[in-house]
């Protein structure tokens, strides 16, 4: 027991910053605890729980093993913990999800393993078996940790106590040995002078002899496989060591390298201080023509865009002439449609009144013959009764009469309403002329108003470049 906590309390400290290495050795020590269990669970299995076994010797020959299972489990179990505080601290929760769920199984059965030790009888004089907590350590919270206590089993008969310093393998075996064969001497009884005391089931007792042997034989296994491991971790330990120095060597090269070539660095700027103030003149000179030939161009560009400038102006003086003229000529077509259209609603309206004045003739005429007819009508009343074909023509161009006449009031009213269209047409036409005029009018003046814009526009953009001109003519001289 004291061999494997020491062996993976070494394993653990050294190697608190390789993670992988962590991870792989947590894994490890699940698969180790997982056997531990297996072992005790085989020896629960080969027990009669029908009596007290652990009073009988075949029974306390089996229980026996459970001692050296009873102490590696309860430093397995620290380890683990501490294992798992670590890796969460360093790996997302997710990530470690398989290893909880493992552990937390193996909680269950260590505990149920202790209970079912601590009620045996046999193991209440030999050893003292420590109480897990009743719920496993919540990794998913860091200061949980701090409240873990590491199970500590404690023998009487051991003087020695639980955890001592890192020893020889051979010495912490021939230790363990020792303590094994105390354990068996004090269970059956010293050796004789024939071997062991008779009992009637001698053939059991070698039986459990040879598992006995056959369970150090695996524990051993593991032990040599543990420091196999740890001596893997430590060798791997000085090859990194080893190229952390080289790497330092290196690194100390690099920079009496970069030293001497500093030192060079500074030597070629001190040479070339010398030609540098030597040159000195000569750029200042040269960057005066460059800029003197960028101003002189940058005034030729000017002059340029101001020509093009001038030219589009006039441009757009001769297209507001243009339409200035076409709004005139515009405005007299307009004025020559008004008085055509004055002259065509005169010539109506005086067409109108000779249809009025030749319908008010007709009526006269029509009144005056009515006024005959019925004169004639009544001088040939009295001979009506005698003449019954003269009253029926009289009749019928009576009414033909009364006919004409209403068609001589109709084309009366039907000129009227001739004489107000033509009269309400004119005044639309008349309003829609004064709208254009006036529109003309304000279109002239704004295009006037630009015209002196760009013609003062043009002014000041000609006296600035004769200025530029004449400062670029001093600066040259």
């Amino acid at each position: 027991g004291g061999l494997v906590g020491e062996g993976l309390h070494t394993g653990i400290h050294t190697q608190k910053s390789d993670l992988e290495t962590s991870f792989q050795l947590t894994v490890e020590m699940f698969d180790y605890m997982d056997r531990e269990l297996k072992v005790a669970e085989a020896v629960f299995r080969s027990l009669d729980t029908s009596y007290a076994v652990s009073q009988t010797p075949s029974g306390q020959c089996r229980l026996a093993p459970l001692i050296q299972v009873i102490q590696d489990c309860s430093h397995l179990y620290h380890y683990t913990v501490t294992l798992l505080f670590k890796l969460h601290s360093c790996l997302p929760a997710d990530t470690l999800q398989g290893h909880r769920d493992r552990f937390y199984e193996e909680f269950r059965s260590l505990k149920t393993f202790f209970s079912r030790s601590r009620d045996l009888l046999y193991f209440k004089r030999l050893i003292q078996i420590p109480k897990l907590p009743e719920e496993p350590p919540n990794f998913l919270r860091a200061s949980a940790l701090a409240e873990h206590v590491k199970p500590v089993v404690i023998i009487p008969d051991e003087e020695a106590p639980a955890e001592e310093p890192e020893e020889q393998p051979s010495t912490a075996s021939e230790a363990q040995t020792l303590v094994d064969l105390d354990i068996f001497d004090a269970t059956f009884g010293p050796p004789t002078n024939n071997g062991f005391v008779k009992d009637d089931r001698d053939l059991q007792i070698e039986k459990l002899k040879q598992e006995v042997e056959q369970l150090r034989a695996e524990l051993e296994a593991v032990r040599s496989e543990a420091q196999r491991y740890i001596t893997q971790l430590k060798a791997q330990i000085n090859t990194l060591e080893t190229e952390l120095e080289e790497t330092r060597k290196l690194k100390q090269k690099a920079l009496v390298d970069n030293e001497e070539l500093r030192v060079e660095l500074e030597k070629l700027r001190g040479e070339r201080s010398h030609s540098e103030r030597a040159q000195l003149s000569l750029v200042e000179a040269e960057k005066k023509v460059q800029a003197n030939e960028q101003r002189y161009n940058k005034l030729k560009e000017k002059h340029s865009e101001l020509v093009k400038t001038h030219a589009e102006l006039l441009r757009k003086s001769a297209d507001a002439s243009r339409q200035l003229t076409v709004l005139q000529q515009s405005q007299e077509e307009t004025s020559h449609s008004k008085q055509e259209l004055q002259q065509v609603l005169e010539q109506m309206r005086s067409e109108a009144e000779t249809r009025l004045e030749e319908g008010n003739a007709v009526m006269e005429k029509l009144t005056r013959e009515l006024a005959e007819s019925r004169g004639e009508l009544a001088g040939i009343q009295g001979s009506l009764h005698s003449s019954q074909q003269t009253g029926t023509e009289l009749q019928s161009r009576l009414k033909e009469l009364a006919t004409a006449r209403e068609r001589a009031q109709q084309a009366a009213r039907d000129s009227e309403a001739e004489v107000q269209r033509l009269s309400e047409r004119l005044e639309e036409q008349d309003t829609s002329l004064r709208r254009e005029q006036e529109q003309n009018c304000r279109e002239v003046a704004e295009l006037r108003g630009k015209l002196a814009e760009e013609g003062e526009s043009q002014r000041r953009r000609e006296q600035r470049l004769t200025a530029e001109q004449w400062e670029l003519v001093c600066g040259s001289a």
